[in-house]
């Protein structure tokens, strides 16, 4: 009887090891209608599936206890949003319930950090000055639970920069690998320390440190990161941008092009579009910035195009891209030839004192938001839609606060979060509602 116990025993000791070292299944990819990171996928920030048409009508509206600078990403049935006090909130998409909340330790100036939502997971870093500046934290989805936390660096708040955060770049997954770019410590010690600028890659289930990628031996205000397929893309201001493998291999770099180190006035982030890296260049402080365009295989350069004064970020859709000037509606550019096209966005009966959402563009719409009315005759906190075609207004929705944090776009419905009174929207297609 106990020889029969000793080989029960061990046959039931050889399976539990053998379905030990099975890998775990891969996470599943981000489907092509969800916003799982700032900007979308490829910081295009467009939706290419959505069937979502204006005008439209609000689905859920929930308020939380926060203030909002970035706006919400979308995965996996869920809304995630971080605030400027450090707070990690996640919502139903469908119904708007607020699911959980975690203090995440961040503190950076009037900015949160935008998350990424990936795998049943929710990764994000925020700063814990003077302990571990810019933690990357990983999540889970369905609890709100930290699962691990590893040291990351900060990304802009560096000696000489203008002494605030302002990311809004997403923790980025692929392969089972987790990447982001930041000014880290290169002795590993509290900041600010010698600081490098890195390209760093952790095991996205465990937080192992996997491998760094030095882009400068010294921080950059501005830097950026892309994940496309198996490769990574980033660009450090006025130092270099390269392609690396997902193991870390450089694959190609130039130090000709980069971020711009000045005259551009607003950081932007690299996004990639049809084998082309697109990032700001610099600008002339006057007349408006410039966009470099790269040839994401080889890193070769391929052109300019414009971009207006101030823009942070653009969006691609068709044959154009779409960006915005401060305290002015959107502008439409020719792809091929980065030339202002002949289309004109305009807000009737509208005045605003400032105008910070990006703008973003799915299914032949470009949507944006603005703030602080300058007459209080005239409309103002509008979040608004145009025609891409023709720039005709065909939705607007006045609502009480600044309209700086983006849209995502997911399922078929536009998420939008108010940036000082905590209120989160849901909105989708209203069939044959009137426009402004």
């Amino acid at each position: 009887m106990n020889r029969q116990r000793l080989r029960s025993s061990a046959l039931f000791a050889g399976v539990c090891l053998a379905l030990a070292l099975v890998p775990a299944a891969a996470a599943a990819e981000p489907a092509a209608d969800e916003w799982p990171i700032a900007h979308n996928s490829g910081h295009t920030n467009s939706s290419p599936t959505t069937k979502l048409k204006p005008p439209l009508k609000v689905k859920w509206m929930t308020r939380v206890p926060g203030k909002f600078w970035t706006g919400a990403v979308v995965a996996e049935r869920r809304v995630v949003a971080h605030d400027e006090n450090g707070y990690l909130f996640c919502l139903d998409a469908e119904t708007g319930e607020l699911l959980w909340r975690h203090f995440t330790f961040g503190e950076c100036g009037s900015y949160g950090y935008p998350p990424a939502i990936y795998g049943g997971r929710v990764y994000i870093t925020a700063p814990e000055y003077g302990k571990n500046p810019n933690g990357m934290r990983c999540f889970d989805l369905e609890t709100g639970k930290l699962i691990w936390q590893k040291p990351s660096g900060i990304l802009s708040k560096i000696p000489g920069a203008d002494g605030r955060c302002f990311p809004s770049l997403s923790p980025q997954v692929a392969d089972g690998k987790l990447f982001y770019i930041a000014n880290a410590n290169a002795k590993g010690g509290a900041y600010p320390g010698p600081n490098q600028c890195q390209v760093q890659c952790w095991n996205a289930a465990t937080g192992e440190p996997l491998w760094n990628y030095t882009m400068s031996e010294s921080p950059t205000p501005r830097c950026s990161l892309v994940v496309v397929g198996d490769t990574v893309y980033a660009s450090a201001a006025g130092r270099q941008t390269v392609a690396l493998a997902l193991d870390g291999k450089p694959r190609w770099s130039t130090k000709e092009h980069s971020l711009a180190a000045s005259g551009a006035v607003a950081i932007g982030q690299i996004a990639h579009r049809s084998g082309e890296l697109w990032f700001k260049g610099g600008g002339d402080g006057n007349v408006g910035d410039f966009l470099t365009v790269l040839n994401a295989a080889d890193g070769t350069f391929k052109r300019k195009a414009m971009l207006p004064f101030y823009s942070i970020q653009w969006a691609f859709m068709g044959e154009r891209y779409y960006g915005r000037a401060s305290v002015k509606t959107p502008e439409a550019f020719d792809l091929s030839t980065g030339r202002k096209a002949n289309v004109t966005y305009k807000v009737p009966n509208a005045s605003f004192g400032s105008g910070c959402s990006e703008t973003v563009a799915a299914n032949g719409y470009i949507y944006a938001g603005f703030g602080n009315t300058a007459d209080a005759a005239k409309r103002g906190n509008l979040w608004c839609a145009w025609e891409a075609a023709t720039g005709e207004p065909v939705w607007i929705f006045p609502n009480a606060t600044n309209c700086c944090p983006s849209p995502a776009i997911a399922y078929d419905r536009l998420y939008w979060v108010c940036s000082s009174d905590g209120l989160i929207y849901c909105f989708e297609s209203a069939p044959g509602g009137k426009t402004p």
